[in-house]
């Protein structure tokens, strides 16, 4: 009905739209767009509030932290079962 899959249409249904089209030209423009640089523009993007990088590192490096115990946690308590 709506156009998202072009390889066929049920002959039960009708098209109102081709979503499938405007989405493919959509997903097109945004990777030339990364390509040649033009996105993402400041306008896109978060930016860390001078005085306040090192702080953000040490967050970061905690996160990694956790995220690494939980990781070898995981394997360690999948290895149990084998």
């Amino acid at each position: 009905m709506l156009g998202l899959f072009q390889a066929f249409t049920p002959k039960f249904v009708k098209k109102y739209a081709n979503v499938a089209e405007i989405e493919t030209n959509a997903f097109k423009e945004y990777v030339k767009e990364v390509k040649t640089g033009a996105f993402p523009t400041d306008d896109h993007s978060y930016h860390i509030k001078k005085g306040k990088e090192e702080e953000f590192y040490e967050m970061l490096k905690e996160f990694e932290q956790v995220f690494n115990n939980k990781e070898i946690n995981n394997k360690n308590s999948n290895n149990q079962f084998n």
